[in-house]
């Protein structure tokens, strides 16, 4: 059934594609010559942007006293994101079966991390929202209101999460105090300020590659975009891959950088086009190391499972 809906969400996806293109026809026909000088380089900023998450993979194991070894954190990051575009979310399934058989690591515990990775996100996506929507305030004299208060509504309620993190008595119901187990481990790991600190550094340097990517995905079509507005619209462009329904944020995505193109003065067409050249430097990335890794790790997990500590 799974599987069903996400080929639905796919065919949905090219309908609508087709659709806009052929209503739009002539501005396609317009925009600029694209430069593909500046594909490597946004390759090159997704591999980054992969290691990253990577790297947040290494730090919640290596809290739990997992050691991970390179081809597995790696590899779990790069497997995380191939299976998030084949399902929604089936990436990060994927990622947890494979911690729970190999490491023997319990899913509650696996969610809790899941939980404390999207609240330090959305953290400093709302900290960083903020200050970019300042300054282009200041120096660009643009601001819109509505956004500067998703953004600061973003920043607060995190930050409740982070200084008041709630926690739950257990309950004489299995399920109820499977979630309990979640919540409440939030709130134990919250106490690590070292490891919230390290989070948070490696969020923002992601941050700053996506917004990077994206800055010249608009340069390739020699489109002058201010820098501080590429980065918010960057954030809310991640920000979507989060909490979609459909597959790596499919459509979604695109629709943002479309509709965000369109404020700036940009024609629905030359916003698309930028958002499916963004897109294609994550893809090329993802399935190339994702297929890699895949069996890379499908040999590991012949292998018996580790006592998890």
């Amino acid at each position: 059934m799974k599987k069903l809906m996400t080929l639905l969400a796919y065919l949905v996806l090219l309908i609508l594609l087709f659709i806009f293109i052929k209503s739009n026809y002539y501005d396609f026909t317009i925009i600029p010559k694209i430069s593909f000088r500046y594909l490597p380089l946004m390759i090159f900023l997704s591999f980054l942007g992969l290691y990253i998450n990577g790297i947040r993979i290494k730090l919640f194991s290596s809290y739990y006293n997992i050691n991970l070894k390179i081809k597995e954190w790696m590899g779990l990051a790069a497997i995380t994101v191939m299976g998030n575009y084949l399902t929604p979310r089936g990436g990060v399934i994927a990622r947890g079966f494979y911690l729970k058989k190999i490491h023997n690591f319990p899913y509650a515990t696996f969610l809790t991390t899941m939980t404390a990775l999207y609240i330090i996100r959305f953290l400093v996506y709302g900290l960083s929202g903020l200050l970019l929507t300042v300054l282009a305030l200041l120096y660009l004299n643009i601001f819109n209101i509505w956004i500067f208060i998703a953004f600061l509504l973003l920043t607060l309620a995190t930050l409740f999460l982070v200084f008041f993190p709630p926690e739950f008595r257990r309950r004489n119901n299995k399920i109820l105090n499977w979630i309990i187990n979640i919540i409440n481990g939030w709130k134990l790991l919250s106490k690590d300020s070292r490891l919230l600190y390290k989070l948070s550094v490696y969020e923002l340097l992601f941050v700053l590659i996506m917004g990077t990517r994206l800055f010249f995905a608009y340069r390739s079509f020699d489109l002058s975009i201010p820098i501080f507005v590429i980065f918010i619209v960057s954030i809310f462009s991640t920000i979507s891959t989060l909490i979609s329904i459909t597959p790596a944020g499919l459509g979604v995505t695109e629709f943002i950088i479309t509709l965000s193109s369109t404020f700036l003065g940009l024609t629905a067409a030359e916003g698309l086009q930028v958002a499916l050249l963004d897109r294609l430097a994550s893809v090329i990335i993802s399935f190339s190391f994702g297929l890699i890794y895949s069996y890379i790790l499908m040999n590991n997990s012949n292998s018996q499972p580790r006592n998890f500590q």
